[in-house]
């Protein structure tokens, strides 16, 4: 009995031994296959490794919103997912090898504690979206296979890549909301970076990051807290910031962008500049009808096709800075407003400036100085309020200004224009166009258009320029298209407006008080070559008079014989007067006066000879030949008549003729002088 007891005793305790072997058994794989410590986490492990989406928000049964951190029911258990359970799926082989292709896909969850997978490699989809990170996610040099999302996240602490890899693209979207920094600096994203809708309220750092697709933070992105900064980021395809708020500014210097950048329909940069300084844009930089409240800096980029500021785009805050920038083909600025001035100093644009359609510039000036425009400017129907200063530009079609409100003197000084420039039906303080070369015309004004509105006291400046010709036919002569002074000193053209007669010529050539002959020459030249040649002696009879009039009052020789006798001017005034009515300054028909001053001394001699018996007995034919023979010098018409005046006896003439036929001789030789000279030309010099 005793013996089968101890048997029966040792078969229990062989058959619970091997009860407790397979339990064990049956439960090991189990708790060596699971990564997860709690039955959520066990959950979200089954439906990863049954390729479904660990939807949280299902499973909870009512759906929350990351953002809203105040809600308490993300306490409860069925959403905590550790930080640690995740980096064991993502990391440990075991669970890398039982993921399926789908990878973690965790929807609705919330991780309490850092996420930290610094420098390690994730081979599998990782897709967190709707959850809540209470602390930080570190991401620091981690490489990445596949793609990685937060769609519709909370990151409470930020989020740091720097220096990470992901060989799929990088999402944000789903009105996420980062409330701690964003790093991405030297990341390398291979497919697209996607941040579209999303919050971010510490900015985002990107400096240096990679992107192999685009970069997307349109659709009502909102960065604040601080700036988007781009610094020397490579970005192979698009820039899309469309209908975005950047409350910090965004500085994108030395920025490469493959395709275009976009950052138009309502978009608003504030709190800092959009700063593009360096940058280079393969293809468009679009900034339509978007506000920027602190400037955009773009100096010395590169923009290879258009650049796009118009329909409303506004401008305030800081100016917009486009020194020594390259625009491959169109700056359009049309209808847009600028506060504070634009600086496009050394600008290229390879094709036109399109500044027109009620643009408006104030705050500070337009700035073109040695730009180079290689189509046109167009300024119509715009208001600059700020001065422009666009010395040595160079336009290489026209500048188009009509129906344009000026109100500082532009400055165009050294400037060249191929083709035309076209002021008619603007409103015009003054202008500068010193040293300014116009291939074209110079249209002040033209039948289908009204000539400029000057202001009072309004002054042209066209102090040696050039100009191919100069229209400004208004169609109707009460119509003034100039100012009522100009500077005309060394300013050429080769035509001039044929519906003027001689005296609107010497009226318009009188607006220039410089006392300098060199525009009269300048317009009769124009006029000769036109084939108007009584308009050219007009104007330069004109010229004389000028000179005549600036002497006389210049010497104050009314005041009295004394101050004649002293004064050059006076001297050269007399000198002019006698040239005028002698030989009308040596002009054209002017050498005609010479003849009816000879005949009238001639007559004049005749009969001071009929006073002489002797004289008499000649006749009077006789008398008129040897009166005419005394005043011609040099030449011996007769040599009775030579000998008749040789009466050192007095016995032919008395006195008193001999004393007339003296001075009758001396004004032979001033007449001939006169004659002379003009010949020479020395009548025209000063």
């Amino acid at each position: 009995m005793r013996t089968l007891i101890v048997l029966l005793a040792s078969l229990m305790l062989i058959g619970t031994a091997q009860m407790r072997a397979v339990r064990i058994s049956s439960a090991s794989p189990r708790k060596e296959f699971s990564p997860g410590a709690t039955r959520t986490e066990r959950w979200v492990w089954d439906e990863a490794r049954a390729g479904r989406v660990a939807n949280l928000q299902a499973r909870c049964g009512v759906r929350l919103d990351p953002r809203n951190r105040d809600d308490p029911r993300w306490d409860d258990g069925c959403r905590q997912v550790s930080a640690g359970f995740i980096k064991r799926v993502l990391t440990q082989k075991t669970f890398q090898d039982a993921l399926p292709q789908q990878g973690l896909q965790i929807t609705g969850g919330r991780v309490q504690k850092p996420l930290n997978l610094d420098g390690l490699h994730i081979a599998a989809i990782v897709w967190l979206d709707e959850t809540r990170f209470d602390r930080e996610v570190l991401l620091r040099d981690a490489q990445f296979e596949r793609d990685l999302t937060f769609d519709g996240s909370a990151l409470e602490a930020g989020i740091d890549a720097e220096g990470s890899q992901v060989r799929g693209y990088l999402a944000f979207r789903d009105n996420a909301v980062v409330r701690g920094p964003v790093s991405l600096v030297s990341a390398k994203i291979e497919g697209n970076l996607l941040m579209g809708g999303s919050t971010f309220e510490a900015g985002i750092n990107a400096d240096g990051l990679h992107a192999g697709g685009s970069l997307f933070l349109s659709d009502a992105t909102n960065v604040r807290g601080g700036p988007v900064s781009l610094l020397s980021a490579n970005i192979a395809g698009d820039v899309r910031m469309m209908g975005s708020t950047f409350e910090t500014g965004i500085n994108a210097d030395y920025l490469h962008v493959g395709g275009t950048l976009f950052l138009r329909e309502g978009g608003a940069v504030r709190g800092g500049p959009l700063a593009l300084n360096g940058a280079n844009i393969t293809n468009d930089l679009d900034l339509t009808h978007s506000v920027f409240e602190a400037g955009i800096n773009a100096n010395g980029a590169h923009i290879g096709s258009d650049l796009y500021l118009h329909n409303g785009a506004a401008v305030r805050g800081g100016a917009v800075s486009l020194v020594s920038a390259n625009i491959g083909s169109d700056l359009w600025m049309t209808g847009s407003t600028f506060e504070t001035g634009i600086n496009g100093d050394r600008l290229h644009v390879g094709g036109s400036l399109f500044l027109g359609e009620s643009a408006t510039v104030r705050g500070g000036p337009l700035r073109l100085t040695s730009a180079k425009i290689d189509g046109d400017i167009e300024l119509t129907e715009s208001n600059f309020e700020s001065e422009i200063k666009a010395s040595t530009l160079g336009v290489g079609k026209n500048i188009l200004a009509r129906e344009a409100v000026f109100s500082i003197t532009p400055d165009f000084t050294s400037s060249h224009v191929a083709e035309n420039v076209d002021l008619s039906n603007s409103e015009l303080p003054g202008l500068d166009f010193t040293r300014v070369g116009i291939g074209g015309d110079l249209r002040v004004a033209w039948p289908d258009y009204p000539p400029p509105r000057w202001q009072p006291n309004a002054k042209m400046i066209l102090r040696d320029a050039h100009v191919g010709a100069i229209q400004d036919d208004t169609g109707d002569p009460s119509k003034d298209p100039w100012p009522c002074q100009l500077d005309l000193v060394g300013f050429s053209y080769d035509r001039f407006g044929e519906s003027h007669d001689a005296s609107w010529a010497i009226n318009w050539l009188a607006r220039d008080r410089a006392a300098t002959r060199q525009p009269y020459q300048q317009l009769a030249t124009a006029f000769r070559l036109a084939g108007d040649f009584d308009k050219a002696e007009a104007v330069l009879t004109a010229a004389r008079d000028r000179d005549l009039r600036l002497d006389w009052h210049n010497g104050k020789c009314r005041y009295g014989l004394g101050l004649l006798l002293m004064n050059a001017n006076c001297w050269s005034a007399v000198g002019l007067g006698l040239l005028k009515i002698t030989i009308g300054y040596g002009i054209g028909r002017g050498y005609f006066l010479a003849l009816v001053w000879v005949v009238g001394f001639t007559v004049v001699g005749a009969l001071v000879l009929r006073c002489s018996p002797h004289a008499r007995e000649h006749g009077r034919l006789w008398c008129l030949g040897a009166s005419l023979s005394r005043l011609l010098p040099v030449i011996e018409l007769n040599k009775e008549f030579v000998d008749f005046f040789n009466d050192p006896n007095r016995w032919r003439l008395k006195a008193w003729q001999l004393t007339y036929f003296a001075g009758h001789a001396v004004m032979g030789y001033v007449l001939a002088s006169f004659i002379v000279a003009a010949l020479a030309g020395l009548t025209q010099a000063r």
